[in-house]
């Protein structure tokens, strides 16, 4: 399944508050955590996030950047709208394994709202 497909299923029941923005990959063996986190993500913007209220939404974008003949997606989640976000005094399971699966993930826990940069490397068989 490409990550088009992934993130749209994931994000259908928010319908129109969902911006995505990125060339269609297939990620495998990769897509099964990749599907975790985005799950994740989903779910606390759902919970907690700019997704909890009527008014907030999710800028979903990601990019392919290639380096010494080595292609990196480089994955963005954007949360505006939605209530003041302040960084965790600990950090919960979703956190624990959010970076477990990607050790070099970046949250951003601005008042505007949680983002979240991944950069996952790619085998060529992914671009498509």
């Amino acid at each position: 399944m490409g990550l088009r497909e992934i993130v749209r299923l994931e994000m259908e029941p928010f319908g129109g508050r969902t911006m995505t923005d990125g060339a269609n990959l297939i990620l495998s063996p990769s897509g099964a955590k990749f599907s975790l986190a985005l799950h994740e993500l989903a779910t606390n913007a759902g919970k907690y996030g700019s997704l909890s209220n009527g008014t907030g939404h999710v800028a979903i974008s990601w990019t392919i950047t290639k380096n010494d003949g080595t292609n990196t997606l480089n994955f963005c989640w954007r949360e505006r709208g939605g209530p003041a976000v302040s960084e965790p005094v600990r950090h919960g399971f979703g956190t624990s394994l959010l970076k477990a699966t990607f050790p070099d993930i970046n949250l951003h826990y601005a008042s505007e709202g949680l983002s979240c940069e991944i950069n996952l490397p790619l085998d060529e068989k992914a671009i498509s």
